[in-house]
């Protein structure tokens, strides 16, 4: 039995952070947004249905509210647009420096 080889490049798996698809809300640029449970950060605005290229993981620079230290989970409360060390159920990433409403070095 042979293997067909692949007719389009689709990346490697685990390797591929960067990606497109159509906004699914109105979206600023460097700020993350949840599709579903995937984390992802515009590298553009967009507004919905345009497409938009993403991030899906990486190291950021992220406004945090409250306190928060290195290592902590770091959650996003759609609701408010907020990134903070309390918990709820949208963790998108992970505090890389400490501090106090200022922005951190977020893993996502």
């Amino acid at each position: 039995m042979t293997l067909e080889k692949p007719k389009h490049y689709t990346g490697k798996i685990g390797e591929y952070t960067t990606g497109y698809f159509s906004a699914p809300e109105n979206v600023k640029a460097h700020e993350p947004y949840l599709l579903g449970k995937i984390v992802y950060v515009p590298l553009t605005n967009a507004k919905q249905g345009e497409h938009v290229t993403v991030d899906f993981k990486g190291q950021f620079l992220l406004a945090v509210t409250g306190k928060f230290v290195a290592g902590a989970p770091i959650y996003l409360d759609t609701a408010a647009r907020t990134l903070s060390a309390t918990q709820n159920n949208n963790l998108i990433g992970y505090a890389l420096t400490s501090g106090e409403n200022e922005l951190a070095e977020i893993l996502i």
